[in-house]
């Protein structure tokens, strides 16, 4: 595949399929064994792997929080060489605490046939810390 394939790719995943928070269909984006990486001091923060990981993970964080309608990620900027491909996104949800916004960017490394080996994601977490109360803040920093 060309990096115009793979950005043609990330692009789908991320404005089509991410906003849905569904875990099933974000999780058959990878490969067996992919893994998804979220950098920041969320209480449960550890490298998911494997689609069932990834699909439990956001099952139970759509339960948790996107309650009111859809959600939306507009990619920015893209960047990408050989199989790895970088998005600058901007996302938006109603959520029960109210409107959420944040910024942020993805890695994505995809494997020839389309997959996600890798995705490392890296947003403003004192965002969701502060407007969605989604981290356990007398955890300390493990790393």
């Amino acid at each position: 595949m060309s990096i115009d394939e793979f950005k043609k790719l990330a692009r789908e995943f991320m404005e089509a399929v991410v906003p849905t928070m569904d875990g099933a269909a974000i999780s058959n984006w990878f490969a067996e064994d992919g893994y998804f990486l979220a950098q920041g001091k969320f209480a449960d923060y550890r490298m998911l792997v494997g689609r069932a990981e990834i699909k439990g993970h956001f099952d139970a964080l759509s339960r948790k929080v996107y309650t009111r309608g859809p959600a939306r990620l507009q990619v920015e900027q893209m960047t990408g060489e050989g199989n790895r491909v970088v998005a600058e996104w901007k996302f938006y949800a109603d959520t029960a605490a109210g409107p959420y916004q944040n910024v942020g960017a993805t890695a994505i490394e995809f494997d020839q046939a389309g997959k996600i080996k890798a995705l490392r994601q890296y947003l403003d977490t004192e965002r969701v810390v502060n407007l969605l109360g989604m981290i356990d803040t007398a955890r300390p920093d493990s790393r």
